[in-house]
């Protein structure tokens, strides 16, 4: 039986399947060989560059159009500039809070009318509701009781929250008279506090104090300390 012998194609053979194989894949060959800038805008399809796509640090700050960036309640911003080490006061948070940093200061009334025993000025930005806290350190006499009341006062007028009355108790005749708040040893210094939140002020500057007064006997009050806070707005 005769051997079969291969035969080696001819050129005109080769050259028809070199060009076969090309016109089968040249989409694929294309797809690795795009001229350079040929892919623009109108060729990504929507959605098509995803945040998992782009290369970390690619996008860089001289990239970003900042005019098309929004920050909400961007109206508020500059009452959060004023705020201090805080993030959140009773739920309010940055964007509709101001805080106006404490005062120290001292008072020795000599009388049943109230005078300031430290002020604090808050500028609201817009009309709102103001969280006032106060305290105050107290002492006495040696010789007699002492009383002096204290409340929260708004623009010098206004009255917040309730009048504490601070003082001694002290024994007269083998009985106990109660002249004014819990009993404290004379002359040795104790303290007090008060908080209230007013009702919706307008905007602009208030003032915000802690008002005392002497009731009866000798009271001072040698230390004391004033802040407010805006909560919201009306």
């Amino acid at each position: 039986m005769p051997k079969s012998r291969f035969r080696r194609p001819s050129p005109a053979l080769v050259v028809a399947l070199i060009a076969l194989f090309v016109s089968l894949g040249g989409t694929s060959y294309a797809a690795f060989s795009l001229p350079k800038n040929s892919v623009g805008t109108k060729q990504l399809k929507k959605n098509a560059v995803t945040s998992v796509k782009i290369r970390n640090h690619a996008v860089t700050a001289a990239k970003l159009n900042t005019k098309g960036l929004t920050v909400p309640n961007a109206q508020h911003a500059k009452t959060a500039d004023s705020a201090t080490d805080a993030t959140q006061v009773g739920g309010a948070s940055l964007d509709s809070l101001t805080i106006a940093r404490g005062t120290t200061s001292a008072c020795d009334p000599s009388s049943s009318s109230f005078v300031d025993c430290g002020t604090v000025d808050l500028t609201l930005p817009r009309s709102g509701r103001v969280l006032v806290l106060a305290s105050a350190g107290y002492d006495g006499s040696n010789s007699n009781a002492y009383r002096g009341d204290c409340k929260l006062v708004v623009d010098g007028t206004t009255t917040v929250g309730p009048t504490i009355a601070n003082g001694q108790a002290v024994a007269l005749d083998g009985a106990t008279a109660i002249v004014g708040g819990p009993g404290y040893n004379a002359n040795g210094q104790v303290a007090t506090a008060l908080n209230a939140v007013t009702d919706a002020l307008p905007a602009g500057t208030h003032t915000f104090s802690l008002q005392c007064n002497q009731a009866g006997g000798s009271i001072e009050f040698p230390e004391t300390y004033v802040a407010a806070v805006m909560l919201g707005t009306a």
